[in-house]
């Protein structure tokens, strides 16, 4: 590599003490100087503002400053700066106090050949170049640190929200096995009351009944899938059956009025494919009920579309409700969150931990006012 001359900036007053130090720089070659003067700070600083040296001589009483702040003046400019700190014949505790101020040597005046001058040289740069490196490894480590401690922060709330999760699960499987009696009873006493008293003044009253205890039935369950991750069971299924029979069920109760469903899943029809048969009625059950009461009771549609991409069934469930706030849209899938009046917030988590399982994915599309559109992808195989 081809050497470079080293640029010298001395700050000096006194011009027999520069020309000194000046004379004995250019008599060097190895290295070889370019030297340059300055009389006050101010000029200084200009010069270093323009071609930054490689290395200044100082002397700190100059005429438009004195002492030890000269030296802060100058480093203040740039603290890599390598600084050799001139000092008189009686004042090597200036110089001491200088380094400590972050000179990068000093060296007494009346006692300079060019030997000195070049290792003093030599030593201040590399000083510098030695303390930028521990600067950048402190910066780096400071950064290091604190990634870790975010890190180790962000496991302990994870840590801590996974027990809460925990303990809300156990609480809810045992609240809901405490339901599923009752609710067993009410819907019994519902069905003896209609074969008995066929009474048609009761009958819209029984069937509300009914219809409360199936919306009831579908929280336990979500509560109850949610609070234990199940393994799939896998077996040829017919996708097409299950979403009939679940659009059936959905709609129980609605029996005489025009089906708001529209079907597009000809395509699957004749089709089966692997996947647990009651975990995928779990997911139509509560994307479908999400669907009712998001759309209109006179002009509501739901749309059910399927389709074969590559090695994907793709299931389309779109509603013309009323929508999802943007705000809302990023947080559909966390347990527990609903915008509902009832409900857990626990239908969507459900959907996508099941989706999860058969290894597809889940996604939403939604714009207020213009509806909703779920999207779900599961493996052919």
């Amino acid at each position: 590599m081809e050497k470079r001359d080293i640029d010298i900036l001395i700050v000096e007053d006194n011009s027999t003490d520069a020309r000194f130090v000046t004379e004995l720089l250019k008599g060097s070659t190895d290295p070889a100087f370019r030297v340059t003067h300055a009389e006050n700070l101010g000029e200084a600083l200009r010069k270093i503002s323009g071609a930054k040296p490689d290395a200044v001589f100082l002397d700190l009483n100059l005429p438009d400053s004195q002492g030890l702040d000269t030296l802060s003046s100058l480093l203040e400019s740039d603290q890599n700066l390598p600084v050799i700190v001139l000092t008189g014949n009686d004042s090597e505790a200036v110089g001491l106090a200088a380094v400590r101020r972050n000179a990068a040597d000093y060296l007494v005046k009346g006692k300079i050949d060019v030997s000195i001058l070049i290792r003093s040289i030599r030593y201040s740069i590399e000083r510098k170049k030695a303390e930028e490196v521990l600067r950048r490894d402190r910066r780096m480590l400071e950064r290091l640190v604190e990634q870790k401690t975010q890190e180790a922060l962000a496991l302990q709330e994870e840590a801590e929200k996974a027990k809460r999760l925990a303990d809300i699960g156990m609480l809810a499987a045992t609240v809901a096995h405490e339901l599923r009696n009752p609710l067993a009873g009410i819907r019994l006493a519902v069905y003896n009351i209609k074969r008995k008293v066929p009474d048609p003044i009761i009958e819209n009253n029984l069937q509300n009944i009914d219809n409360k205890v199936t919306e009831s039935d579908q929280i336990i369950n979500n509560l109850l899938f949610y609070s234990k991750i199940k393994v799939s069971h896998l077996k040829n299924v017919n996708i097409y059956n299950i979403l009939k029979a679940s659009v059936e069920e959905a709609l129980r109760g609605e029996e005489g009025k025009p089906s708001p469903v529209k079907f597009s899943i000809d395509p699957i029809k004749e089709m089966t494919f692997e996947a647990d048969p009651l975990q995928l009625k779990e997911i139509f059950a509560n994307i479908l009920n999400n669907a009712i009461d998001a759309i209109d009771e006179k002009k509501g549609r739901i749309e059910i579309g399927a389709k074969i991409d590559g090695d994907f069934l793709v299931i389309s469930i779109k509603d013309n409700g009323s929508g999802i706030n943007k705000e809302d849209m990023e947080r559909v899938f966390d347990p527990f969150f609903t915008t509902k009046a009832k409900g857990t917030g626990l239908g969507l988590a459900v959907c996508r931990q099941i989706v999860t399982l058969h290894g597809g994915t889940i996604q939403i599309e939604s714009e207020p006012g213009k509806g909703t559109n779920v999207s779900i992808s599961l493996p052919k195989k």
